[in-house]
């Protein structure tokens, strides 16, 4: 016999064109004892069992967990987290944590555009004729800009860095002010 008949001899396919059909357990719906075993081998018929062997202890959050959590705290985002994964109950102190951010910052926005009209029409007409008093107005404006640009920024990275390390603590002084979702 030479080396192509042994091999022949010894591989399933050799000379049919087909596959052989599966076994008769396969492909049927599983029901009571085999619930565990949720595929069998097609060729051979034994169950495989695709359990996880050893449970991870404690609970560890998934990966999209972890993104809905740290996308909530920027900007608009917090919307992908909550029409996304509205049951999980981390994802939602998040998401609630980034519209309480929203919120401070449009406040914030708001009223420090109005600070800024007063100080600049107050400095503009008070000083109008002394060039460098005047332009006092737009320095003291445009630093209140940036103290209220760095304050949002560093709510923000507080919050995607407890998001990211799975922590569920409210941001500082306005973390705690309101529940607007639950």
């Amino acid at each position: 016999m030479d080396e192509k008949d042994k091999n022949e001899q010894n591989c399933p396919y050799s000379g049919q064109g087909q596959r052989p059909a599966p076994p008769s357990g396969y492909g049927r719906p599983f029901t009571g004892a085999d619930w565990g075993n949720a595929y069998r081998d097609p060729y051979s018929g034994a169950p495989q069992n695709w359990q996880r062997r050893n449970p991870v202890t404690g609970p560890s959050p998934s990966n999209d967990e972890k993104a809905f959590s740290i996308l909530a705290y920027i900007g608009i985002l917090w919307l992908v987290g909550l029409l996304a994964d509205r049951e999980n109950k981390n994802v939602m102190f998040h998401v609630n944590q980034g519209i309480i951010l929203s919120i401070f910052e449009f406040a914030l926005t708001f009223s420090l555009s109005i600070i800024k009209a007063i100080i600049q029409s107050g400095f503009g007409l008070a000083f109008s004729g002394i060039g460098i008093l005047s332009w006092t107005g737009t320095a003291v404006s445009g630093l209140l800009s940036f103290t209220a640009w760095c304050l949002v920024v560093s709510y923000i990275i507080i919050g995607v860095v407890r998001a990211a390390q799975g922590k569920n603590e409210p941001l500082p002084l306005i973390g705690s002010l309101f529940t607007v979702v639950h």
